[in-house]
């Protein structure tokens, strides 16, 4: 049984890395041909900015060597990836329900056949950020500029915090489906709702009303674009230079929190469905 799940994240897996590999040959293959204009260039540590005219293998080649790029990006690239990953993955119990007289008559609990499935489907999550990261790194491998990459101690928390959102995301929709007979079509609606809640964070009470700004900022709290807007906007870096991650520590619980709430109410939902 558990060999079934395995296959089923393994599939989701290749899809999402088919999908980004192709991107980066794409941008690869067509890095000779590019030419961008002449710009600034701040990034990394150093607090110095330069300007370049640059156009192909060559010329790129050359600024990165000028440079150092702060690995923790290409972290919180890969991080939200992977988010978005959790959040495609999340209709995976209630994919069972097709053939539920089937899946509860089972001689295994449901408890278990739940947390196998989740289980296996985190495993994939985690899987997802490894895959991007590595896929990320290829440009750098290929221009030879592995060694501008700076590391540091906040891609650990990036990396945390990325997870907590893509599980935080998937255990909401699982607690949500389970009693479906697809859970696809809500995995759409999710997008459409977090993001316009969202966009509606910082609306004012002038033109609303209080109590409807007080329950937005509620709906809020359980909403991973949010977390996620936190994760890609620029915070504090070492030695005070612009990184991601402005999420905090208490973000970081909070997703964490909710995600395995969610993922508990699941299972108790599982477990009370009749056939």
């Amino acid at each position: 049984m558990s060999y079934f799940y395995y296959l089923r994240a393994r599939k989701r897996l290749i899809i999402f890395s088919s999908i980004l590999g192709g991107l980066v040959l794409l941008n690869l293959a067509l890095l000779p041909f590019s030419h961008v204009g002449q710009s600034d260039f701040t990034v990394g540590v150093s607090s110095q900015s330069s300007s370049y005219s640059f156009g192909g293998i060559a010329q790129l080649h050359r600024i990165l060597h000028t440079i150092r790029v702060p690995f923790v990006i290409l972290v919180t690239i890969a991080a939200a990836l992977a988010a978005i990953f959790g959040s495609a993955a999340s209709a995976s119990l209630s994919g069972q329900n097709r053939h539920l007289h089937f899946e509860l008559t089972r001689p295994t609990s449901r408890r278990r056949l739940a947390l196998m499935t989740f289980g296996m489907d985190a495993l994939g999550v985690a899987a997802s950020l490894v895959v991007a990261l590595a896929l990320l790194l290829v440009p750098f491998a290929v221009l030879g500029s592995l060694d501008r990459l700076d590391f540091s101690s906040e891609s650990f928390f990036v990396i945390a915090f990325g997870l907590g959102i893509a599980y935080m995301w998937y255990g909401l929709l699982q607690a949500v489906t389970v009693r479906m007979r697809s859970g696809g079509a809500a995995v759409g609606i999710s997008w459409a709702v977090f993001v316009t809640l969202s966009a509606l964070h910082n609306l004012p009470a002038s033109i609303v009303g209080a109590p409807i700004v007080w329950l937005i900022h509620a709906l809020n709290i359980f909403n991973p674009i949010v977390y996620l807007g936190k994760l890609v906007a620029p915070g504090n870096g070492p030695q005070g230079a612009a990184g991601p991650a402005s999420g905090s520590f208490e973000d970081l619980i909070t997703v964490w929190i909710i995600a395995l709430v969610a993922l508990a109410l699941a299972v108790v939902q599982r477990d009370r469905m009749e056939v």
